[in-house]
Order: structure tokens, then C-alpha cells, then sequence
């Protein structure tokens, strides 16, 4: 009897040894691995993560770089198209002197004729207020779809040619300067109050008292298209008479 319980003992021994043995490798060793390669993975996805943001600031740098030479290309397009548009007005202006300097002499050499000449100074004050065709005209803040709507009613029914344009601020990057070499040497200024910003109506009225600008400044409170295109010739109409 005592044998058997002895043999049974050790028979239940090395049994019972092996699955120790076998759970501790199972969650002993395994782990471990299982550790390293989560370890390993993680490491290579910070890497990729390391230069996905390098490439990134690579890429917000060249783009900020490119916008800035946009910016400065239009910049740059509308000083000269400022600069050209003055130069226009220069031309027109020489023009206008000389063709009024010859009308004054050939009235001087015909003095002796039974019938009054008529000059050129004359003529213009013959005129009728509705002919802006030597208006030089600016038409300040008010909404986009208004200015297109006055210029295009002053050119058809009344041969306005020469106007520009200053936007609210919201529409463009307008500055003092720019303002001035736009409308320096308009006739008249327009400034439609509805849709602007109190900043460009004081550019405008600052240009003015540092006599910056040779012509008059007209503030209409009106918005419709109608209702500049009236204020206008009424304006017009009273400077003349």
C-alpha cells in the first residue's frame, strides 16, 4: 500500500511540473514578445509621424512663401495700373490745353470777321449738364452691383468715359495712398455711403483738407443707382449754373 502511494505521488508529479512550466512560459515569455513588437511598432509610427510633420511645415512654408508673391505680383500690377491711368489723364489733359490753345489763337486771327468766333471756353459753357464726356469721375464705397450700375447709366445716356472705382475696404487691400493716386485728379468724388466703412470715407475727407485733391467731394446718402445717378447731375447742374 505503501508502495502505490508512492508511485502515485510521483506520478502526479512531473505532470503537474510540466504545466507549470508551460503556463509561466506562456505568460512569461510571450508577453514579453508581444511587448517588444508593440514597442517596435510604436517607435516606427512616431518616425512616420516625425516626418509627415516635417513635410508638412515644408509645405506651409513654401506656401506662405508663394501667397506673399501673389500678393506683392497684384500689388505691384495695380501701382501700375494706377500709374497708367494717370499717365492717360496727363495725355488727355496736354491734349485738351493744346486743342484749346489753337481754337484761342485761330479766334485771335479771325477777330475781324462780322460774326463772333466762338472758343473753345465758349462752347464748353454752351453745353448742355448732361454731357460728361470730360467728366473725370470717382465713385467711392456703395455696393459693387451700384457702381456698375451708375457708370453704366452715366455712359449711356450721358458719355461719362473716365471713372474709377474705390471699394469698400472689405473688397480689396485699400490704403491712403492708393486712394490718392486714384482720385487725385478726379473732377468730383463720390462717396456712396450705403455698404462702407467709416475708414474710407475718412481717407477720402483727410485727402481733402490736405488739399489732395483737385476736385469736389460729393457724400450721397442714397444707395440705389437711380438715386446717385440724380444726386450726380444735380450736383453737376448747380456747380455749373
Amino acid at each position: 500500500m505503501k508502495r502505490f502511494r508512492f508511485r502515485w505521488s510521483r506520478a502526479l508529479k512531473y505532470p503537474l511540473s510540466q504545466a507549470i512550466t508551460q503556463t509561466v512560459g506562456r505568460f512569461g515569455v510571450t508577453p514579453r514578445r508581444r511587448l517588444h513588437s508593440l514597442e517596435a511598432a510604436i517607435a516606427v509610427v512616431q518616425a512616420e509621424r516625425d516626418r509627415l510633420r516635417e513635410e508638412l511645415r515644408d509645405l506651409v512654408t513654401y506656401t506662405d512663401a508663394e501667397i506673399l508673391q501673389l500678393n506683392q505680383a497684384i500689388d505691384e500690377l495695380q501701382q501700375e495700373r494706377d500709374e497708367l491711368q494717370l499717365k492717360l489723364w496727363s495725355l488727355e489733359e496736354a491734349a485738351s490745353n493744346l486743342a484749346r490753345s489753337e481754337a484761342q489763337e485761330s479766334s485771335a486771327e479771325t477777330t475781324a470777321s462780322p460774326y463772333p468766333a466762338v472758343t473753345v471756353v465758349d462752347a464748353i459753357a454752351q453745353e448742355s449738364s448732361d454731357d460728361l464726356s470730360g467728366l473725370r469721375l470717382a465713385l467711392v464705397g456703395g455696393h459693387s452691383a451700384t457702381r456698375r450700375g451708375v457708370i453704366q447709366e452715366l455712359k449711356g445716356r450721358y458719355g461719362l468715359k473716365h471713372c474709377v472705382e474705390i471699394p469698400r475696404m472689405t473688397e480689396s487691400n485699400t490704403n491712403r495712398s492708393r486712394v490718392k493716386a486714384k482720385i487725385g485728379r478726379c473732377d468730383l468724388v463720390v462717396i456712396i455711403t450705403g455698404y462702407m466703412g467709416h475708414r474710407l470715407s475718412e481717407i477720402v475727407y483727410s485727402l481733402k483738407a490736405a488739399d489732395s485733391l483737385a476736385g469736389d467731394v460729393l457724400q450721397l446718402n442714397c444707395r440705389g443707382k437711380s438715386g446717385v445717378v440724380r444726386e450726380i447731375i444735380k450736383h453737376l447742374g448747380e456747380v455749373e449754373g
